[in-house]
C-alpha cells in the first residue's frame, strides 16, 4: 500500500493471465450483458399488447415484469457463490442456455401463466449469468487494461436498456410482441458460440461447505424483502399481502447478515464490505440505480401522457440520456485505469446530480428541450461513474471471490432497482414528475458524500498493486 493510505488492499490479491484473446471475450460477455438488460425495459411498452392478446389481469400484466427482476435480484449474489465454486464459464454457460430456454418459452407462450413463469426464470438464467460475466471479463484483462475494458461492458449494454422501450415498441407495432422475446435467441447463440471458439479463463474455484440454515434464511428473506417492495406502491404499504412480506423479509435478511458476519464459510462474503472502498462503491452503485431506473420508466410514461409522444417518440426522447453515456463511459474506464475510481465518480455524482436538477425544474413547463438539456448532463454523469464504481470494486475482491462480488454489486444493484421504482413511482403519483427527479437527485448527492468520505483518495485497486504491497 502506498504511505498514507487509508483503504485496506484488496482481499485476495492473486494475479490472473491476461487472454491472448480478451477482446473477443468482451465481445461475447458484453453481448450477454446486454441481452439481460435489454430485457428489463423491453416488454414493458408491448404489455398493453400482450394482454390484450393473451387476456391478462392488470396483476398478470405487472408479474410479466416484476417476475424477471425478483428471480434476478432474489438470487443474483447465490449465483455469484455458484460461479466461484464451480466455475465462472461453466456457470455463464448454463445461465445462457437457462435464458435462451425461457426466452423461447415466453415467445411461444399462450397463456399469462406460462409467460409469467417464463419471465422467472429468465430471472434465473441472468442470476447465473451475470456475476460469470463480469468476473470473466476482469479475469481476461491486465489491471492497466480492466478500467477500458469495463468501460465497454457496462456501456453498451447500458445503451440497450435504455433503447428496451423504442425496441420493444417497434416489435410489438411492426412485428409481434412475442419478437421482443425470439430477439434473445440468435444473440444467445452468437455468445455461446464465442465463448465455445475464444475459450476464457475458467479462474480458480473454491469449493466449500455450504451451511443450509443460511441458504434458507437468503432464499426466504431478499424475496419477501424484494416483493414487497415491488408490491407495496401498487397494493399498498399496508395490506397483508405486502406488509407480511416485508416484516418476514427484514427479521430474516437481519439474522441472514448476523449470522453470516461470523461464519468461516459464508454464503454470500459480507465480509467484502469491510473494505472502505468496496464498501464506497456499493453505495454509488446502488444510488445510481435506484435513480436511473425510475428515470428510464418513469420518464418514458411522462413523455407519452404529458407531452403526448408516441411510444416509438418516447423511446427516442430518452436518447439524449443515453447517447452521452455511451461516449464518455470509455473515456471514464480510462480515467480509472490512469488515476483510479475518485475523480471520475465524483464528477459523475455531481453532474448527475446538476441534470436531475434541470429536469426537475422544468417538468413543470412541459417543454422537452430544457429537460433534454438536463438528461445530457445526467447522461455524461452516470456514464462517468458507473465503470469506474465497477471496476474497482472487483477488483479489491481477487480473483477466488470475484464472483461473490459480482453477485453482492448485482444484488445491490437489483434491490436498488426495486426500491427505486417504487419511491420514484410513489413521489410521481403523490406529487408529479418533478417531485421524481428531486428524488432521484437526492439520491446521487448520497452517493456524491459516499463517494467523498469512502472512495476520495484512493489508488486504482489492482491485483498487480496488491501484490507489490504485500511483497
Amino acid at each position: 500500500m502506498p504511505p498514507g493510505s487509508t483503504t485496506s488492499p484488496p482481499l485476495i490479491t492473486h494475479d490472473e493471465q491476461t487472454h491472448p484473446r480478451r477482446w473477443l471475450v468482451l465481445f461475447a460477455m458484453t453481448g450477454s450483458l446486454a441481452m439481460i438488460l435489454l430485457d428489463v425495459t423491453v416488454v414493458g411498452v408491448a404489455l398493453t399488447t400482450i394482454g390484450e392478446d393473451l387476456g391478462l389481469s392488470h396483476a398478470e400484466k405487472q408479474w410479466v415484469m416484476n417476475g424477471y427482476t425478483l428471480a434476478m435480484a432474489s438470487l443474483i449474489a447465490l449465483c455469484g457463490r455458484l460461479a466461484d465454486s464451480f466455475g465462472r464459464v461453466r456457470s455463464f454457460v448454463l445461465g445462457m442456455l437457462v435464458f435462451t430456454i425461457a426466452s423461447a418459452m415466453c415467445g411461444v407462450a399462450q397463456s399469462g401463466l406460462m409467460l409469467v413463469a417464463g419471465r422467472a426464470i429468465q430471472g434465473v438464467g441472468a442470476a447465473l449469468m451475470q456475476p460469470a460475466s463480469s468476473s470473466i471479463v476482469i479475469g481476461s484483462f491486465a489491471p492497466g487494461e480492466r478500467g477500458k475494458a469495463m468501460g465497454v461492458y457496462v456501456g453498451i449494454p447500458m445503451l440497450f436498456l435504455t433503447l428496451g422501450p423504442l425496441i420493444g415498441g417497434a416489435l410489438s407495432e411492426y412485428v409481434s410482441w412475442r419478437a421482443c422475446f425470439f430477439l434473445n435467441l440468435p444473440i444467445a447463440a452468437g455468445a455461446l458460440l464465442l465463448t465455445a471458439r475464444v475459450k476464457p479463463h475458467p479462474g480458480p474455484r473454491v469449493r466449500v461447505p455450504v451451511d443450509t440454515s443460511s441458504v434458507l434464511l437468503y432464499l426466504v428473506g431478499l424475496p419477501a424483502l424484494v416483493f414487497g417492495i415491488q408490491q407495496g406502491p401498487e397494493w399498498g404499504w399496508a395490506t397483508t399481502t405486502v406488509a407480511v412480506p416485508l416484516v418476514i423479509g427484514t427479521i430474516a435478511s437481519i439474522l441472514f447478515v448476523a449470522t453470516e458476519r461470523h461464519r468461516s464459510h459464508p454464503l454470500v462474503a459480507l465480509r467484502l464490505f469491510d473494505d472502505r472502498g468496496f464498501l464506497g462503491a456499493a453505495v454509488v452503485l446502488f444510488c445510481s440505480q435506484f435513480a436511473m431506473t425510475g428515470q428510464v420508466i418513469f420518464m418514458s410514461d411522462f413523455f407519452q401522457h404529458e407531452l403526448g409522444f408516441t411510444q416509438g417518440q418516447a423511446g427516442a426522447a430518452l436518447l439524449p440520456m443515453m447517447l452521452p453515456t455511451l461516449f464518455i463511459v470509455h473515456v471514464a474506464g480510462r480515467m480509472y485505469d490512469r488515476s483510479g475510481p475518485r475523480f471520475p465518480i465524483l464528477l459523475g455524482t455531481l453532474l448527475a446530480t446538476g441534470g436531475l436538477v434541470v429536469q426537475a425544474l422544468a417538468a413543470p413547463h412541459l417543454r422537452y428541450l430544457p429537460i433534454a438539456a438536463g438528461m445530457v448532463l445526467f447522461g455524461f454523469g452516470v456514464g462517468l461513474l458507473m465503470s469506474p464504481a465497477n471496476t474497482d470494486a472487483l477488483s479489491r475482491a481477487g480473483p477466488e471471490r470475484r464472483g461473490q462480488a459480482s453477485g453482492v454489486l448485482g444484488t445491490t444493484r437489483q434491490v436498488a432497482a426495486s426500491t427505486g421504482i417504487a419511491v420514484i413511482g410513489a413521489a410521481v403519483a403523490i406529487r408529479g414528475t418533478a417531485a421524481g427527479h428531486w428524488v432521484a437527485a437526492a439520491a446521487f448527492a448520497c452517493a456524491f458524500a459516499a463517494a467523498f468520505v469512502l472512495i476520495t483518495g484512493t489508488a486504482p485497486a489492482t491485483d498487480a498493486r496488491a501484490d507489490g504491497a504485500d511483497a
